[in-house]
């Protein structure tokens, strides 16, 4: 069996409430992932790569010494969820989805459009961020 590297992920950084947090979440992901690779190494097992990243981490990180490799996901693009975090600004959102109403319930009070789950998020944890641009 080969070691490849380490690798971790910072999902609890979704639960900071301000960007110091989200720092000392950066901090402490980077040091325990390169902390993990330094046992490892110390024991005559090989690990090239080390690896971390949440979108919030990535943008927050203000060192990444040790750190071979990040892979933020949502960081490419950004979203609705990162803006609700302070990650970035709406602007910064990089692809939205154009859709056509085509019809409408009046009770309740629903909308339908021609875009499906696939063009839409099913991430639930934007609910509270949805927002929705009507052009005439």
């Amino acid at each position: 069996m080969n070691l490849e590297g380490v690798l971790t992920h910072a999902g609890h950084s979704y639960q900071c409430d301000n960007i110091d947090s989200i720092r000392l979440v950066a901090d402490n992901e980077r040091s325990g992932v390169v902390r993990a690779a330094e046992i490892l190494r110390k024991q005559g097992i090989s690990c090239d790569m080390v690896s971390a990243g949440s979108t919030p981490t990535a943008v927050f990180a203000e060192n990444l010494d040790g750190i071979t490799e990040m892979r933020p996901g949502a960081y490419m693009f950004f979203d609705l969820d990162q803006v609700g975090m302070g990650v970035c600004t709406i602007d910064d959102i990089a692809v939205t989805v154009l859709a056509t109403v085509i019809g409408h319930k009046k009770d309740p009070e629903r909308l339908l459009i021609d875009a499906g789950s696939l063009a839409l998020s099913k991430d639930l944890s934007a609910n509270q961020f949805m927002e929705m641009l009507v052009m005439e």
